[in-house]
């Protein structure tokens, strides 16, 4: 009940969906029309990222204001790490090496090192940090700031802003790159468009 976040394991098959008013993440498959759960141990889980090889999910639980490491295969909870309260924006990297989550009530970025079980908050002043995109190359991380109306390019390495691109009564909100990395489509909900981005460039190309 309530699914929000949704992501696609390796495959045509399966997809991940969470559930916030049980607090499961749910593998589907799409195919034969079967489910499973897979128990978060926190509250509210709203968006959910995966690992590229279909091993590891991560989800965001905004009422108890955790993060949680799944075991997809295993269907088991692993991990649950206290980050800064409402975190709404969250993906995991594709190496499962780092969880990066936005918070909705401080306004700051943090990243989770999974292996130094270490939490750093590396940017803050968001005013709705809505989510969080990795170019396929890994090096950049974008977040959309619906409040601020603001895009941020972040470097992934030396967790650095770059650039911030002003979106001005538009309403940034979902956000997506083409395979090739080049341009990201960010939807902008005030306007009922969508923003092409070059992402070299940090600007609007369309």
């Amino acid at each position: 009940t309530q699914p929000h976040g949704i992501v696609f394991l390796p495959g045509d098959s399966l997809v991940a969906v969470t559930s916030e008013t049980t607090g499961n993440v749910v593998i589907v498959n799409i195919l034969r029309g079967t489910m499973r759960a897979i128990a978060t141990m926190g509250q509210g889980s709203h968006m959910v990222g995966v690992t590229t090889d279909g091993r590891w999910a991560v989800t965001g639980n905004m009422r108890s204001h955790t993060v949680s490491l799944l075991d997809i295969p295993a269907g088991s909870f692993v991990k649950s790490w206290p980050v800064p309260n409402v975190p709404e924006a969250l993906n995991i990297t594709p190496d499962g090496k780092e969880i990066w989550a936005g918070s909705n009530q401080t306004g700051k970025l943090t990243v989770i090192d999974i292996a130094a079980n270490s939490v750093t908050t590396v940017a803050e002043g968001f005013g709705w940090p809505y989510r969080v995109a990795f170019t396929p190359g890994m090096n950049t991380v974008l977040v959309p700031d619906l409040r601020n109306e603001e895009l941020r390019f972040i470097d992934r390495n030396t967790r650095r802003e770059r650039s911030r691109l002003a979106l001005k009564d538009a309403g940034p909100q979902g956000i997506t790159f083409t395979p090739d990395g080049r341009y990201a489509f960010l939807s902008l909900s005030k306007q009922a468009r969508v923003a092409i981005v070059d992402v070299d460039k940090q600007q609007i190309a369309g």
